[in-house]
């Protein structure tokens, strides 16, 4: 889901964000923690990367 940032937008920033937040989404998946909780802050990795984004894309 992280990716479809760079297909939003395009360009460097959008693969940087897109590849960072995938990156700490595959740890939250292959961590111990509960079943629920692990999806949940996968969730709102992605949320955050898309609101990163936006932000900065104005910015710029």
């Amino acid at each position: 889901m992280p990716f479809s940032i760079v297909f939003i937008g395009g360009g460097a920033l959008g693969g940087g964000i897109g590849a960072v937040a995938f990156m700490l989404n595959l740890q939250l998946v292959r961590s111990e923690d509960n079943g629920n909780l692990k999806y949940l802050k996968a969730i709102g990795v992605t949320i955050a990367a898309f609101a990163i984004y936006f932000l900065l894309s104005a910015v710029i």
